[in-house]
């Protein structure tokens, strides 16, 4: 079998800090008599390659000569913006969708359709539709944990481990209400969250009926806040506490304003603070 090696020399660009010469030999299965495309492809391009198989692969990569490195200094490659994974464009588009028409409305087709990719990549990023609302509840509902469990630590750390009850559920208030002002996906999200508990899957509700670990902090330090309580009491208190965050929903905001003739339509996160934390210490104490 005769062996042949043809090679075209072309310039491209490799990488941000450096041009290349690369110098291709075309390549061909180890066929004998078997001529590829590429071979008729890099002819037309008159590369010189003479009719004939061509049976072999040659690759060479070289510094093109005479030519001074580029490289991105640190300012510049700060700036440049990453572009999200097909992963994450899924999970964004989802959550948008989930967040503004709720998760029985929201078809895997509207999803793809959001994100710009087919069906199959939902599909092997995470599987059915439901398999990805409940990756969007966990992942949100654990960072939302964690910005409250954050509050509570520097709240008693700032007070010996006994901070006051305004404190304590100042930590339970606060992290939603910032995520519902955000100009950011926190705002898409704590929707999806609080969607969740009416129109949920039944793993949301599971998970939302069972797993309290970050909740039994808060009980530690409002027993700690108000020994002369009976625990009992505290439970009770502080489930009458969640619910004003849990009613905290767009669509309570605007019927708010209805009611109130649009005396309540101008708030931010503080003022909103404010006023539940005001209503529940002087429910919670007395």
């Amino acid at each position: 079998m005769r062996l042949q090696v043809i090679r075209a020399v072309y310039v491209i660009c490799c990488a941000p800090q450096a041009k290349l010469h690369l110098c291709i030999a075309n390549t061909a299965k180890k066929m004998s008599g078997q001529v590829l495309t590429s071979n008729r492809l890099l002819r037309n391009m008159g590369t010189g390659i003479p009719d004939g198989p061509v049976t072999s692969v040659h690759v060479e990569i070289h510094p093109l000569k005479g030519r001074k490195k580029t490289t991105l200094s640190d300012k510049e490659a700060g700036k440049v913006k990453q572009l999200p994974s097909t992963r994450e464009q899924i999970f964004n588009a989802a959550e948008r969708l989930f967040a503004q028409h709720g998760f029985q409305k929201v078809t895997v087709r509207d999803i793809s359709a959001e994100a710009g990719v087919n069906l199959a990549s939902m599909n092997y990023h995470f599987g059915a539709k439901n398999d990805l609302a409940n990756e969007i509840f966990r992942k949100r509902s654990t960072e939302l944990n964690r910005d409250r469990m954050q509050m509570l630590q520097e709240a008693m750390a700032r007070h010996d481990g006994k901070p006051s009850v305004r404190e304590v559920l100042a930590a339970l208030y606060a992290p939603p209400l910032q995520w519902l002002q955000a100009d950011d996906w926190r705002r898409t999200a704590i929707q999806v969250i609080l969607r969740a508990r009416t129109e949920g899957t039944k793993e949301m509700r599971d998970a939302l009926r069972k797993h309290v670990s970050h909740l039994e902090r808060f009980a530690s330090a409002l027993k700690a806040a108000c020994p002369q309580l009976a625990e009992e009491t505290i439970y009770w208190r502080l489930h009458f506490c969640l619910g004003l965050v849990h009613n905290n929903r767009v669509a309570e905001f605007e019927r708010l304003n209805l009611l109130s003739k649009g005396l309540t339509r101008d708030f931010d996160a503080d003022s909103l603070l404010k006023e539940m934390l005001d209503f529940s210490v002087a429910g919670f104490m007395a």
